[in-house]
């Protein structure tokens, strides 16, 4: 399994790249564990994300580890960026974003979100 939780550097930051690429149900919360170290391990307001989250399968009980999850990070996170997010997950990702109130914001393309999060 590739490494799914890993830190990159853009024009100079850290950014927590989380990859859920073509990921199967299953292996979500294997992730999400990890995940949440990496947070843990980080000064509160200072973590940059990415998530790729292009032909990943997701079902309601994924959905609601998200939720748990990502309120676990909020104190950590900065800003978080999403890419390949299709239209249903748009709505998910409004939802996200109204229960946690994270600034996260979907891109089409790894640079383009690198870019946003660097700026941040």
């Amino acid at each position: 399994m590739p490494d799914r939780v890993k830190w990159i550097e853009h024009k100079g930051e850290k950014i927590l790249f989380i990859d859920y690429k073509d990921i199967k149900v299953e292996k979500i919360e294997d992730v999400l564990i990890k995940l949440k170290r990496e947070y843990e391990s980080q000064p509160k307001d200072s973590v940059l994300d990415m998530t790729d989250v292009t032909n990943a399968n997701y079902d309601r009980k994924t959905w609601k580890k998200f939720n748990e999850y990502g309120k676990l990070a909020e104190p950590y996170l900065k800003a978080s960026a999403v890419i390949g997010i299709t239209k249903p997950l748009k709505i998910m990702l409004k939802a996200y974003q109204v229960l946690t109130g994270q600034k996260v914001k979907a891109f089409n393309s790894f640079e383009e979100a690198s870019d946003w999060l660097v700026e941040q």
